[in-house]
């Protein structure tokens, strides 16, 4: 008859038991994934870190002026490569102000004017692309009796009515192109233009009509960008990495010993 070998069994600590002949594939395996666990480790440091998404923001406001201008300059500071890959370029445009009608009637008869006035805002790029177009129109009608003889657009006459506006408008940018414009250590130059057209009817007699434009403007570049990993994060990794190394080390010795 043959002979039969007994197996021994011992525990590893993991709760269950193995044969003697298996312990050694287990150990290499054990090993295996602590060192895909590091690496991982490593690696989510890194990773983590450039998932953090960073924000810059640039305000830039001019005064209130009196009528219609085009292509007023606005120079906005660049993005500073340096702190990372810009992703997007956020731009938001506030324009404030008021539209006053005057009118004055010189007739002996009663009368209707209606005024219509149309505000057209752009915000252009330097080759005259736009970015931003705000619109807003008012229709007003006024009533009036025959002339007093005075000039002061008001009275019986005449009158002068005010209307404030405030417009706003966004966009984001994402295209290779307008991410190169924006980035560098220069400045970027947009172009803003506040036009005003106005359209009268009524008075069959002599009649004055004025408008009157006040604006001023306020605009907020929002720079987003993946941020390039400071110092201590290299350093977090590298310790991860060098963890990895002895550790790798003692398992070899560990199995060297192990497969005696």
């Amino acid at each position: 008859m043959p002979e039969r070998k007994q197996l021994s069994w011992e525990g590893i600590g993991t709760g269950a038991f193995v044969p003697e002949e298996g312990k050694i594939d287990m150990l290499k395996s054990v090993g295996r994934q602590r060192v895909s666990l590091s690496v991982a480790g490593g690696l989510l440091i890194l990773a983590g870190y450039s998932l953090q998404a960073a924000v810059e923001v640039f305000t830039f406001s001019t005064p209130t002026i009196e009528g219609p201008y085009r292509n007023r300059e606005i120079e906005i500071q660049q993005f500073d490569p340096g702190l990372g890959q810009l992703e997007s370029v956020g731009i938001q445009l506030e324009v404030t102000g008021a539209l006053t009608d005057y009118f004055e009637q010189f007739g002996s008869s009663r009368g209707r004017v209606a005024i219509n006035d149309r505000l057209h805002i752009t915000l252009d790029t330097e080759r005259g692309r736009p970015l931003i177009i705000l619109n807003q129109s008012e229709k007003n009608r006024y009533r009036s009796t025959r002339s007093g003889g005075g000039f002061d657009f008001g009275g019986s006459s005449g009158e002068s009515a005010s209307y404030p506006f405030d417009l706003v408008g966004s966009t984001t940018l994402n295209s290779r192109r307008d991410l190169l414009q924006f980035t560098g250590c220069g400045l970027v130059d947009l172009f803003l233009s506040v036009q005003e057209t106005s359209r009268q009817r009524g008075f069959r007699d002599c009649a004055s009509i004025e408008n009157l434009l006040t604006s001023g403007a306020s605009l907020t570049v929002t720079y987003c960008y993946a941020p390039v990993p400071e110092a201590s994060t290299w350093l977090a990794a590298f310790a991860s990495l060098v963890a990895l190394f002895l550790n790798r080390r003692s398992q070899v010795r560990f199995l060297s010993r192990a497969g005696r």
